[in-house]
C-alpha cells in the first residue's frame, strides 16, 4: 500500500511539474498532502492555485482548510469572509471549516484571556452565512460554541447569561439523543450544572438505553464523566475536554 501511494504521489508530483498552472493537478497533489498529514506542503500547493483564481472555491476551501490544521485561524476566517462557496454535494464541508476557524481561534483567545475577542468569534460561529453554499438546518449542531460562551460568562460572572446557554445545552441534546456524539458529554455536564446530579443520571440512563448506548463512542464519553465527575471552569479542564470531543471515533 505505501509503494501504491508513493508511486501516486510522484504521477502527480511529475503532472504538477508540467503543468504547475493546472489548477486540477495542483489541487490533486495538495489534497494528497493534506491527507497524509503534510498540512505545510500542501498549503504552499494551493495557496499558489488559489493566488492564480480567487474565484476557485475549491482551492479556497482546501487552503482553509490548512490553515485550520496549523492553527492559523485567523487567516482562514479572512480568507472565508470573501469566498464565495456555490451549493454542491459537498457544501457542508465549507461550514465546518467555518466553524472550525471561528472556534480554534475562540478558543485560543479564551486561554489568552481576551474573552471579549472570544465571544465575537464564538457568536459568529453561530451564524450560517448564505456564501458558504449551505443553509442553516432545522437542529444544527452546536454544543461546543455554546459551552464555550457559558465559560466566558461564568469567568465574567454572569451566571444567569452562563446558565442560559447551558439550558440550550440540555435542550439539543435531549433532541439529538438519538445521534451518537462526542458532545453529549456537554449535554450531561449541562444538565448536571442546571438540574443537578440526578437528571444527569436519568440522561446517562437514557444514553445507555439509546440505539447507540452500546458503542464505544458513547460508552467512552460517559467513563470520561466518571473519572471527571465535577465541572471545572478553568482553562485546563476547556482544553482537557477539547482534546476529548475532537479525537476520532473508530
Amino acid at each position: 500500500k505505501k509503494h501504491q501511494i508513493s508511486g501516486y504521489q510522484k504521477d502527480l508530483e511529475k503532472a504538477y511539474k508540467q503543468s504547475p498552472k493546472n489548477w486540477r493537478y495542483a489541487f490533486s497533489l495538495a489534497e494528497d498532502h493534506f491527507k497524509l498529514g503534510n498540512f505545510s506542503a500542501s498549503l504552499k500547493i494551493i495557496q499558489k492555485t488559489f493566488n492564480q483564481d480567487k474565484d476557485n472555491y475549491f482551492a479556497g476551501m482546501l487552503l482553509a482548510q490548512n490553515l485550520n490544521k496549523l492553527k492559523k485561524y485567523d487567516q482562514a476566517i479572512k480568507l472565508l469572509k470573501d469566498l464565495k462557496i456555490l451549493p454542491y454535494e459537498h457544501a457542508t464541508e465549507g461550514r465546518k471549516i467555518y466553524t472550525d476557524a471561528y472556534v480554534g481561534s475562540a478558543l485560543e483567545s479564551i486561554i489568552k484571556g481576551d474573552y471579549a475577542k472570544a465571544r465575537s468569534r464564538l457568536n459568529k460561529a453561530l451564524i450560517w452565512p448564505e456564501h458558504l453554499g449551505v443553509g442553516k438546518p432545522f437542529n444544527p449542531e452546536e454544543r461546543w460554541e455554546r459551552f464555550l460562551l457559558a465559560y466566558i460568562e461564568y469567568r465574567n460572572q454572569q451566571t444567569e447569561k452562563a446558565h442560559k446557554s447551558l439550558e440550550e445545552i440540555a435542550k439539543i441534546s435531549n433532541e439529538q439523543l438519538f445521534k451518537p456524539s462526542n458532545n453529549h458529554l456537554l449535554g450531561i455536564y449541562a444538565i448536571g450544572e442546571i438540574n443537578g446530579q440526578g437528571d444527569a443520571q436519568k440522561f446517562i440512563k437514557q444514553l445507555l438505553e439509546s440505539k447507540h448506548g452500546s458503542a464505544t463512542q458513547t460508552k467512552n464519553l460517559i467513563e470520561f464523566y466518571y473519572a471527571n465527575l465535577e465541572l471545572e471552569w478553568s482553562n485546563n479542564f476547556v482544553l482537557k475536554l477539547s482534546k476529548f470531543l475532537h479525537q476520532k471515533n473508530e
